[in-house]
């Protein structure tokens, strides 16, 4: 289980995308999307599920790590 930048790096390169092809399909710089992959920033929700859509993958995907955090830390 990676943590959200990480996974957004792994999903982009398994569909052979260079940062700036995804910044593309998003409307943004490629600077965002290393920014993303770096865990400096996040998208917005809007912007998270057009991530999820351009990388072929469900929202839990790619914030797995995330929810497993949640989830420990409420039980």
């Amino acid at each position: 289980m990676a943590d959200f930048g990480t996974e957004i790096n792994l999903r982009r390169r398994r569909l052979l995308m260079k940062q700036k092809d995804l910044a593309d399909a998003l409307g943004l710089g490629q600077s965002v999307v290393s920014a993303y992959e770096k865990g400096i920033s996040k998208p917005s929700f809007e912007g998270f599920m057009n991530l999820c859509a351009i990388l072929k993958c469900e929202p839990t995907d790619l914030c797995a790590e995330e929810l497993q955090a949640a989830r420990l830390t409420h039980t």
